[in-house]
């Protein structure tokens, strides 16, 4: 299979962010704390969001990869990508964008290094419980032994989420309010290298709110440094549509005040955009909430349009665990 290099976070969406001739990426490393600039478009062997081999995996004696089908995905979703950052617009009359993006988003969710750091981490963490309490039932931890341990057992179970995500999740991201999101070029989008990132202002307990089918989820996905994704829980939505009524009810019987004025703005532009497809722009102040949620998925890498990564610095010098991905939380705090 040759020395292959193979993108976790796809060429095509690198370049969006790159400038000149040869599309210069900044980057910022969240481990270093350095930052450096490569080029999207050359062919080189800087690892950034990259791993040689990473899709390939030993099956049973067997090379085996699923690379040629993830580069199929990525050259459909990449045509649609190109469109929408070109128009700024959703196609309701294309059915196929958007199948095609939360296919590619239901991919893009789980194909990472982070995923893979995420998994050895919980898995180690539960390991070590499990010793400590007298040790895990004979073979619990054995390594299938098809796939062996090590790298290659992270390479096949890796592969195992990738080629599961889109029938597992695509269908959910599917029946989200989508939208997009436009900044401007002083207030500029990042990306970090899990560019897909989820929030959720509704506290759902020990059970966790980040799930993609959870109630009042908000997932964010950057398309460009001015451009973006948001696919929203409809129950976002609904508050806007009630808020709405609400304050048109109010504003028949008394005058409204500033910050109800504000509302009634916001909540119809947001309707607006959801409904016929056009953009959404951001205030500055929640372009830094979007690009915090980039840097807190980032594992390592965030990559931007210009060299200020003041955000990045921030962050990560004010919570040390900043410096890789989050983690798994085991909910009764056991491991």
């Amino acid at each position: 299979m040759g020395n292959q290099l193979q993108h976790y976070v796809p060429r095509f969406l690198l370049r969006q962010f790159g400038s000149g001739k040869k599309d210069h990426v900044r980057v910022y490393d969240k481990q270093s704390g350095t930052s450096f600039a490569f080029s999207a478009s050359k062919k080189s062997a800087i690892a950034v969001a990259a791993e040689y081999h990473m899709y390939d995996f030993e099956f049973a004696g067997e090379q085996v990869t699923i690379e040629p089908k993830l580069a199929d995905l990525e050259s459909k979703a990449a045509e649609f990508v190109a469109r929408l950052v070109r128009e700024e617009r959703f196609d309701f009359e294309e059915p196929m964008e958007r199948a095609t993006l939360a296919s590619f988003l239901a991919v893009q969710m789980v194909r990472t290094r982070a995923v893979i750091e995420r998994s050895n981490d919980v898995m180690t963490r539960m390991k070590a419980w499990l010793e400590a309490q007298g040790g895990a039932p004979e073979g619990f931890f054995d390594p299938d032994p098809l796939v062996g341990d090590g790298v290659n057992a992270d390479k096949a179970m890796l592969a195992r989420l990738i080629t599961q995500a889109i029938p597992q999740y695509a269908p959910t991201l599917v029946d989200k309010d989508w939208v997009l999101l436009k900044t401007d070029r002083k207030h500029p989008f990042l990306m970090g290298d899990h560019p897909f990132a989820t929030t959720n202002e509704r506290d759902s307990g020990l059970r966790g709110n980040l799930g993609i089918a959870c109630e009042g989820i908000q997932i964010y996905f950057p398309l460009s440094p001015t451009l973006a994704l948001g696919l929203w829980c409809p129950t976002l939505q609904d508050a806007c549509c009630e808020l709405v009524e609400r304050l048109r009810a109010k504003s028949q019987v008394s005058n409204l005040d500033g910050g109800e004025l504000h509302d009634l703005e916001v909540a119809t532009t947001t309707i607006d955009a959801i409904e016929n497809g056009t953009p959404l722009r951001l205030q500055p102040v929640n372009v830094v909430h979007f690009n915090s949620l980039q840097v807190r998925s980032a594992e390592r890498f965030v990559f931007g349009a210009t060299d200020d990564f003041s955000l990045v610095k921030e962050m990560v010098a004010s919570d040390a665990s900043m410096q890789r991905g989050p983690r798994y939380v085991e909910a009764t705090g056991k491991f």
